[in-house]
Parts: structure tokens; C-alpha cells; sequence
């Protein structure tokens, strides 16, 4: 399975979470999801 779509997936969720959530949560999230990413490039 392909991380880049796994994290894409992971990313439309949160973001459809941040914006029922707090959208203050979504920055801290997507912040922590494109170091992960980069670290697993």
C-alpha cells in the first residue's frame, strides 16, 4: 500500500474532523502528518 495515499486518506478525515472539531486541532495535525511524511519519503 502506497504511504503517500495512506497519508492522503488520513489527511481527509482529520480535516473533515478539524472543521466539526476545532480547526485549531487540524494545524497540529497536518503540521504533524507532513514531518511524517517527509521522514518517510
Amino acid at each position: 500500500m502506497n504511504i503517500g495515499i495512506v497519508l492522503f486518506i488520513i489527511g481527509v478525515i482529520l480535516y473533515i474532523i478539524g472543521n466539526i472539531a476545532d480547526a485549531g486541532i487540524l494545524y497540529v495535525v497536518a503540521t504533524f502528518v507532513l514531518a511524517f511524511s517527509l521522514i518517510f519519503k
